[in-house]
């Protein structure tokens, strides 16, 4: 059964789209557990699979990532960001466009990183060399060093400034959007 249905209100829609986002964050089994991350820093804009760590109360997306990641230096340069998910149970495709911030050795990591140190993950801010460095063997790029602990653990809280949903039916499709004015969304249909 699709998520959104012509019998909900905008405000509705919104809800339950954001009560996914919610699941997915908590849930690693859910669809948007994982989410496309796109930036562009150059000429070309790439995109890549992560995961989705946290909605906060503000609406910020939370993803963890290597600091020394090239979506790092890209949103350094360039701080809009997509990110893109999808439920396929659901048939639901949500788009989302704003901000990103990033947070490195402040309160937010101090805040997160004791999750992390204790979960097999952590070794992914621990490798020897940065992510997407050239090596000569497959096995160098899984060396480690655990007393490097958090130095290269950092986190990218996106701010949606847009989102877009579209909901696929064999019947009936929906799309719509919510654009951020000031603290309230503002909804509108869109023809699918």
């Amino acid at each position: 059964m699709p998520l959104l249905t012509p019998e909900l209100s905008l405000d509705e829609m919104l809800k339950s789209i954001l009560d996914e986002f919610r699941k997915g964050a908590v849930l690693k089994k859910h669809p948007f557990h994982q989410l496309v991350l796109s930036s562009s820093g150059g000429e070309y804009v790439s995109s890549r699979w992560v995961v989705f760590r946290k909605l906060t109360p503000e609406n910020q997306f939370l993803i963890f990532t290597d600091a020394r990641s090239e979506k790092v230096k890209e949103l350094q340069q360039n701080p809009n960001a997509s990110l893109l998910f999808y439920h396929p149970r659901q048939g639901l495709q949500v788009r989302i466009n704003g901000k990103a911030q990033l947070h490195h050795h402040d309160q937010l990591c101090t805040t997160y990183w004791p999750g992390v140190k204790g979960s097999p993950g952590v070794k992914s801010y621990q490798t020897v060399q940065a992510p997407g460095e050239p090596i000569f063997s497959v096995n160098e790029g899984n060396k480690t060093n655990p007393e490097l602990e958090d130095k290269h653990f950092m986190i990218i809280a996106v701010e949606a400034h847009h989102i877009e949903a579209l909901q696929l039916d064999r019947d009936e499709h929906i799309r719509v959007n919510f654009e951020k004015d000031v603290n309230r969304w503002k909804g509108t249909f869109l023809v699918p």
